[in-house]
């Protein structure tokens, strides 16, 4: 079957919802067998590792080149033009420069020397796909850079053999978080969020349609993914506050408290088993961190500072629903709701949030005191320093 050019905001799209569609007529294949996407029905599903490399990208043109270049239709012309640069730089003893993009190519860069002998730097067959992906055919100057980054990046899937087919995921279950969180999985940031497609958590957090009615609360919580990631937390931290071998807190800043409602940060405070009390950071680097232990990843890629801001209105729609409660006896903090908290030990909450959501639980709990651990050591070796 031959092949036609693929579209470039089709391919974008992926790193910004998480799946897109894909016709078999574009060829692409290398994505898959290198582990950066797997195919759902018509759709492909972007994979963590996928949006680990994007984010080291500086365009949406390179981020979509990391996907050709597993494609060995645009590998090789793109390897051959780059092992021409190369030549040049050594023919003009620029061995600084030559030393830092060797460095910087990684495992292609043994295929490239076999090349530089006898490359040249002359258009390929793929000039106004390189248009758009860097603002030059890959042969121009101005193409350089973007092709060396996006060469470097998947050099190890490639040439380094470390690619490797992504397994297929079930597709998301609205009721069943044990479905739902797993490694591979990718979730929307909390926001508008684009189609999430079968197989990608969804971003969007409507209001819950009846926040008195038990059956409709836990519906809601179930079906609204940051809501679960959330809720989830507030009951690990009930749970574990009763044992008395430490907990969690998240609490609001007291400069904060007249936007309770909508808190643009919370602070996550850890106690170890020793009683020792440590601030680790915020709600969204718990998050953040929790997400990349279980093996999944936010899409688009964001860093925590943004996700506490995309989480205040979350934070508004569980406090709504009396999923958390705020708590000002002492210590400004958000707790689970008294009523929500029933919930979870009956019907769908016993099912789906005490016994479904338990690898969730134990995760966030694991990296809360990992977390506290590293920063309490962290504090050790700065006294000492």
């Amino acid at each position: 079957m031959s092949t036609s050019a693929p579209s470039i905001p089709a391919l974008a799209k992926i790193f910004a919802e998480g799946s897109t569609r894909v016709p078999e007529r574009w060829g692409l294949s290398g994505p898959q067998q290198t582990g950066l996407w797997w195919r759902a029905g018509l759709d492909v599903v972007g994979t963590p590792l996928l949006l680990r490399l994007g984010a080291r990208m500086s365009s949406e043109g390179e981020r979509v080149g990391l996907l050709l270049a597993t494609e060995e239709r645009f590998r090789d012309p793109w390897t051959n033009v780059t092992a021409a640069r190369l030549a040049e730089l050594g023919r003009r003893g620029r061995t600084a420069d030559l030393c830092r993009q060797i460095s910087e190519l990684g495992a292609v860069a043994s295929v490239l020397r076999e090349r530089v002998a006898h490359a040249k730097a002359t258009p390929t067959a793929h000039a106004p796909l390189e248009l758009s992906l860097w603002g030059a055919p890959a042969d121009q100057p101005a193409a350089a850079p973007g092709l060396l980054r996006v060469l470097g990046q998947t050099a190890a899937l490639v040439e380094g053999g470390q690619g490797a087919e992504a397994q297929a995921l079930l597709a998301v279950d609205p009721r069943d978080p044990e479905n739902n969180w797993v490694g591979g999985r990718l979730i929307q940031a909390p926001g508008p969020a684009g189609a999430s497609g079968p197989a990608v958590l969804s971003g969007a957090v409507p209001a819950c349609p009846a926040p008195t009615e038990m059956v409709a609360r836990m519906a809601w919580v179930l079906e609204t993914p940051w809501v679960t990631l959330l809720a989830v937390l507030a009951f690990t931290a009930e749970a574990w506050a009763a044992e008395r071998q430490g907990g969690i807190e998240l609490e609001l800043p007291g400069r904060l408290v007249e936007h309770l409602a909508r808190p643009p940060r919370i602070d996550v405070v850890v106690t170890l088993a020793d009683g020792q009390e440590v601030l680790c950071g915020t709600l969204g680097e718990l998050c953040l961190r929790a997400l990349d232990a279980l093996g999944m990843a936010v899409v688009p890629t964001i860093d925590a500072a943004e996700l506490d801001r995309r989480l205040g209105p979350v934070v508004a729609e569980l406090l709504r629903a009396g999923v958390w409660r705020f708590r000002a006896d002492g210590r400004t903090r958000y707790e689970i709701g008294e009523i929500f908290g029933y919930d979870c030990y009956r019907g769908e909450g016993h099912r789906h949030i005490f016994l479904g959501s338990e690898a969730l639980s134990q995760t966030l709990r694991g990296v809360a005191v990992s977390w506290a651990k590293a920063r309490v050591e962290q504090a050790g070796r700065e006294v000492r320093a």
